[in-house]
């Protein structure tokens, strides 16, 4: 144990001067010398409790949270009170992953209505959206948000939360105000990018994304949210020389020539398609609608086996793929084996069906409700016929 410092010795030597008067008084008067043993066992007590405190400090900044924890426990054990013990007990516990723990431990703090600092609150946040309590944490967040308007942290953790919850509007908020606090994260920049786009200000999710991309060349995301800015305005060379710069720092980037092949089949250049698909399945060979697209390429070169290989191959990856069964049903319908089409495309119109109903606010609802719609139509001038 480490010396007493000189403002404990003068706690302690009062203690025992008071201690020494009382037992004075008490023999002079015939009375109690108990108030001066209590005094003393209190001093005692504060003693042992800082000493526990700081042992639990020093545990804490060296990274033994175990140990800090149950250090903070045995500080808690000698005084009750002592917010500073339960705040290193909640940071230790969220350390430790030990999220259901640390929560118990903030909430005793929110009860006793302890001013904490953001930091804690922030902790908090992260501990019950890791256990999917949204709404526990959205209050966590925003109280570290009210507490120091300048936590930029807390700003994007809100702003999440309402993406998530298709608030953009809300989360736009949120995201511009971590980037004034911020202004050089290349996540938050992103981040609020995609809170422009989904708010239809294109021009500034553009804005967003490139700003992400100057302050982190690697960040990958933002590469491939421009290139899909620049194909949803069609575009097109804007959105290739985004994915092709993408592959400039990623060389290992699947998806960016999955998508350059998406590009190039809209364009009609189905043998640039091809190989870029191909490029992307030698990367990632499990990548079911990369080879659902290579097979549609290569049903446009008429080479009906291979494209049917391969979207027999995207089915083996994901067997719920409408799209594949899709393609197929029109393989089989150009080959003259009607059955067969009409088998894989009750396939496709099944899958198309389920999947609107198990995600009713996908984004891409209104595109898969027009394929559902053509194919209706089809199977039923297939039975006229």
């Amino acid at each position: 144990m480490r010396k007493a410092s000189l403002q404990e010795r003068a706690v302690i030597f009062s203690a025992l001067f008071i201690f020494f008067l009382s037992t004075i008084s008490a023999t002079s008067i015939g009375g109690s010398a108990s108030g001066g043993s209590y005094q003393l066992s209190t001093a005692y007590a504060a003693r042992d409790a800082r000493a526990a405190l700081n042992s639990a400090d020093a545990k804490y900044k060296a990274g033994l949270y175990k140990d800090a924890a149950l250090a903070y426990k045995e500080t808690l054990a000698i005084n009750p009170g002592s917010t500073k013990a339960m705040i290193g007990l909640v940071r230790s516990y969220q350390k430790l992953g030990y999220s259901y723990l640390a929560i118990e431990e903030y909430k005793r703090l929110c009860a006793a209505a302890v001013a904490l600092d953001a930091e804690i609150d922030f902790e908090m946040g992260k501990a019950y959206e890791s256990l999917g309590r949204e709404k526990e944490a959205l209050v966590a967040y925003k109280r570290a948000a009210d507490s120091k308007p300048e936590c930029a942290p807390a700003h994007l953790a809100i702003g999440r939360i309402y993406m998530k919850n298709a608030k953009a509007i809300d989360a736009q908020r949120e995201f511009e105000a971590a980037a004034s606090k911020m202004p050089n994260d290349p996540q938050g920049a992103l981040l609020l990018g995609y809170a422009c786009l989904a708010n239809g200000e294109e021009q500034k999710a553009i804005e967003g994304f490139s700003r992400a991309k100057r302050l982190d060349p690697n960040l990958i995301a933002a590469y491939h949210a421009l290139g899909g800015i620049y194909l949803g305005l069609s575009r097109y060379d804007k959105a290739i020389s985004e994915y092709k710069e993408s592959l400039n720092v990623h060389t290992q980037d699947a998806k960016a020539h999955y998508m350059l092949g998406y590009i190039y089949a809209k364009e009609n250049k189905i043998d640039g398609a091809i190989d870029e698909f191909k490029s992307a399945l030698s990367i990632q060979p499990s990548y079911p609608l990369c080879y659902d697209a290579l097979g549609y390429a290569l049903s446009e070169k008429g080479l009906y086996e291979e494209a049917i290989a391969a979207h027999k191959e995207a089915l083996k990856y994901d067997p719920a793929l409408a799209s594949a069964y899709e393609n197929l049903g029109y393989i089989y319908f150009q080959k003259g084996r009607p059955s067969e089409a009409a088998s894989f495309y009750n396939k496709a119109i099944g899958r198309y069906e389920e999947y609107l109903r198990l995600h009713p606010q996908a984004g891409d609802r209104q595109e898969i409700e027009e394929r559902l719609k053509f194919l209706l139509e089809d199977a039923l001038n297939r039975e006229k016929v």
